[in-house]
């Protein structure tokens, strides 16, 4: 279950998804709770995607909540990292 997690987490970081240009990164998330078996998955005009796992009624609820874009990466040469490459030093995802 973690190997999943962190694929699925390194797999956001490989896609470029500046403020108004999340497209590819909203279609990933939006296969990702479909292939996971999301009860309900769902995209509005602006590109947002929600997705609802229903675990019987009554009882707490959790939301988990995030946004899809980034600042431009501007001179990749001053990264340690690359800002894309969602690399796996140490145990954390760098990009």
């Amino acid at each position: 279950m973690k190997e999943r997690l962190v694929d699925l987490c390194r797999g956001m970081v490989r896609i470029p998804s500046l403020s108004g240009d999340e497209k590819k990164v909203a279609d990933f998330i939006e296969q990702n709770m479909l292939n996971l078996g999301f009860d309900s998955v769902e995209r509005d005009r602006y590109g947002n995607v929600t997705g609802r796992i229903s675990l019987g009624s009554g009882g707490k609820r959790i939301l988990f909540e995030g946004h899809m874009d980034h600042v431009d990466v501007s001179d990749p040469s001053k990264w340690t990292h690359d800002p894309y490459g969602a690399e796996v030093v140490d145990g954390r995802i760098y990009g």
